[in-house]
């Protein structure tokens, strides 16, 4: 029995085309779903991590273009690979500005594709992470009262008790009260703990949560 930790999912109208990205893709630790349109896979598609796309950008019916852009209209996050026979530049560009990660040429190279796949697996899984990372900061962060919180960003800082409490215009015993509370409530005393978990927070709040994460390299091989 297979424990598969990946899923592809591959949008090609031609059966061959499909059967061959699944004889080649196929291994004990990633599963293969075929589709032969984009309407099939966006109707059955569900967000599981991690996972990527191989998609023909001319489809019948809805065209690989289009799927991108429902993709990026309703936040679906998934790394794309584009294959598709005689692509020049421009079209590769769109395909890209529009959320592919990597534009290959038809006949695909099982050898060139294989790493490619590999490298938007692993950005997926490191998108993952760092979304749960985000989710689990902003849980813990929940918990404190909009005092403890002020008195938190002011740790982060790195301020002494006396700063904090003359920024504040509290005692010192009154903001070793709150850091208690801010310890039990966090499950977390060390500086550098707190430090990390602004920082996580800080950056999903300002949108850069899971642009940081590094995108794979645009292996952009489009015929001219």
């Amino acid at each position: 029995m297979k424990t598969c930790s990946a899923t592809i999912n591959i949008v090609d109208s031609d059966p061959e085309v499909r059967h061959s990205l699944q004889r080649v893709l196929d291994s004990d630790t990633r599963r293969t779903i075929a589709y032969a349109t984009g309407e099939e896979f966006l109707a059955d598609f569900i967000p599981e991590h991690p996972s990527c796309l191989i998609l023909d950008l001319y489809l019948p019916g809805m065209s690989g273009q289009d799927i991108l852009q429902r993709l990026r209209t309703e936040n679906v996050e998934i790394p794309t690979i584009v294959i598709a026979a005689h692509v020049d530049v421009a079209t590769a560009l769109r395909a890209i500005r529009l959320g592919a990660v990597d534009v290959c040429p038809k006949p695909v190279d099982p050898n060139a594709l294989l790493p490619l796949v590999d490298r938007a697996l692993a950005f997926d899984a490191a998108r993952a992470r760092q979304r749960q990372q985000l989710s689990d900061a902003r849980k813990r962060l929940a918990r404190l009262t909009p005092r403890e919180r002020q008195l938190f960003e002011l740790v982060v800082e790195g301020q002494s008790y006396k700063e904090m409490a003359a920024t504040l215009g509290i005692s010192t015993r009154t903001v070793e009260h709150h850091r208690a509370h801010i310890t039990s409530k966090l499950g977390m005393d060390r500086l550098p703990d707190m430090v990390r978990l602004g920082l996580v927070a800080d950056d999903g709040e300002r949108g850069f949560g899971i642009a940081a994460v590094e995108i794979p390299h645009l292996a952009l091989q489009a015929t001219r």
